[in-house]
């Protein structure tokens, strides 16, 4: 990349050189909204600087954005030298050596300016946290339906913590950290209660140093919609099916169709003009399912908790016995092997498992590591495909090994999110127990040892007996009996061990 030259006016103040400490200055901006200007400070002293940039994205090191020197011949003119392996368009050169940090999340690091002629020193240091949303425009959103916002800061030091607030207070929405800079807040079933400002921040202890704020909107009711919800089966678990039309109905009502093309559709709940709600009892979902405030003609909402891996499916909502919209519910649940308590060393298997796959999603398995979540498996599951599980085998579980979590991501959004907790204990042995095995040990010693003694003592006093009866054997006598077969002999050898 060609260099970027600069020639702005300088005021010089040249001061001795002394030793200071240099205090890191915590700046902040938003990412494609607005950047920084990084001023210096007003007795820098030297004749040459130097801008140098430790990217918070870590895939480079320290590296020289720029030098900065006296022109020649005129002394009142500072002069930038942009190094050419940084992209110059992400900066601006400002009066005074001071310099302009443009709003790309990238840019985000440790900036340090720094005297290097006459002498090296460091001057100023500016800590740069880049902000940014997910979406970045937040679009009005429709009543009932699943919201998942993303909130990714460029650093987040052990220090410190990011949270989510709904009106100024903590969210009561599910979040959570992945990947140690990004959080996700998922609000399930958007509601009026919902709406309002939604902050996120970036705080040390209850210090908040800065946030960002976006604001959550409900759509009016328009045309018929269909969306799709996940719910896991623990937790107990809740869902909330909202049917709003536009005119007056004589009867609104709602229906449901168990997962395959030959399941029948069954009346849930119904309401006629200004009559209240009657819940049928011919489905599972009796005891159940409650119906929620509503608007006479015109709303019928439902609440099922809790909620059942059985009740996947198509929902819809009926005015006048015509099909007014549809609501696609996907269940998620998960099973634990052994199923017993657990005990640290053994093995153990997690599995995920979907109800369905309607639309292409990473089934996923999240590690989580006391401040952040990681990903410690992860497969794709299609519509056309067979899969609708994913396993995580831990060979050997620890007590470190307690917090996960089951997820369903589309793309990078985090659709479902099932967290699961494990315990895992030490395997202690009882103290009445190990007193028998302590007691069974010592009889099988004890009996073992008496057993060799006995057969040694009595292997000695064959040897003894036989030793005698061998010499008798062999005197003059029993010499001259030249006939005497082996078969003698042998029997009485016998007869020795008998009498002994």
């Amino acid at each position: 990349m060609a260099h970027c030259w600069t020639g702005i006016p300088l005021i010089l103040i040249y001061l001795p050189a002394s030793a200071f400490t240099v205090q890191i200055k915590n700046v902040y901006f938003i990412d494609e909204v607005k950047g920084v200007n990084l001023t210096v400070p007003k007795e820098i002293g030297g004749t040459g600087w130097a801008w140098e940039w430790t990217p918070h994205h870590g895939r480079s090191e320290r590296v020289r954005i720029a030098q900065v020197k006296l022109g020649d011949p005129d002394y009142s003119v500072y002069s930038w030298n942009w190094t050419s392996e940084i992209n110059c368009d992400h900066f601006e050169a400002g009066a005074q050596g001071n310099i302009f940090i443009k709003p790309v999340f990238e840019n985000a690091g440790l900036f340090t300016f720094r005297q290097i002629k006459p002498n090296n020193k460091v001057l100023a240091k500016f800590e740069v946290y880049a902000f940014k949303f997910f979406p970045f425009f937040w679009d009005p959103v429709k009543v009932g339906t699943d919201v998942t916002r993303v909130c990714t800061i460029s650093r987040v030091k052990e220090s410190m913590k990011v949270q989510w607030k709904h009106n100024e207070e903590p969210s009561s929405a599910t979040q959570f950290n992945f990947n140690t800079t990004t959080t996700f807040l998922m609000i399930q079933n958007v509601q009026e209660l919902s709406a309002g400002q939604y902050s996120c921040s970036l705080q040390i202890n209850q210090t908040v140093l800065y946030s960002v704020h976006n604001t959550i909107r409900l759509e009016a009711p328009s045309q018929p919609a269909h969306y799709t919800l996940y719910r896991d089966t623990a937790n107990q678990s809740k869902v909330q099916l909202y049917c709003s039309t536009q005119t007056s109905h004589n009867t609104v009502a709602w229906s449901w169709k168990a997962q395959g093309s030959n399941s029948a559709t069954r009346r849930i709940a119904s309401a006629n003009r200004n009559q209240p709600a009657e819940i049928s009892q011919s489905t599972h979902f009796w005891g159940r399912v409650r119906p929620m405030e509503r608007v006479s003609g015109q709303s019928l909402a439902l609440h099922i908790a809790p909620v059942t891996f059985q009740d996947a499916g198509l929902f819809f909502c009926d005015a006048d016995s015509r099909e007014y919209m549809s609501v696609t519910l996907i269940t998620l649940q998960v099973s634990v092997e052994p199923s017993g308590g657990l005990s640290v060393g053994e093995e153990v298997r997690l599995t995920c498992t979907v109800s369905e796959v309607y639309e292409t999603f990473q089934l996923t398995w999240l590690k989580d590591y006391s401040r952040t979540m990681l990903i410690s498996k992860q497969e794709t599951l299609t519509p056309s495909g067979a899969v609708r599980s994913l396993t995580l085998v831990i060979p050997s579980i620890q007590t470190h090994h307690q917090k996960w979590a089951c997820a369903v991501f589309q793309g990078n959004i985090p659709r479902a999110f099932l967290p699961l907790r494990l315990e895992a204990k030490e395997r202690h042995i009882s103290v009445g127990f190990l007193g028998l095995i302590v007691c069974i040990g010592l009889f099988l010693l004890i009996s073992v040892a008496a057993l060799v003694f006995l057969m040694r003592r009595k292997c000695t006093r064959a040897q003894t007996c036989l030793g005698k009866e061998q010499t008798h054997i062999n005197t003059p006598e029993r010499n001259h009996r030249n006939k005497t077969s082996d078969l003698d002999i042998y029997d009485n050898v016998e007869n020795i061990y008998e009498n002994c």
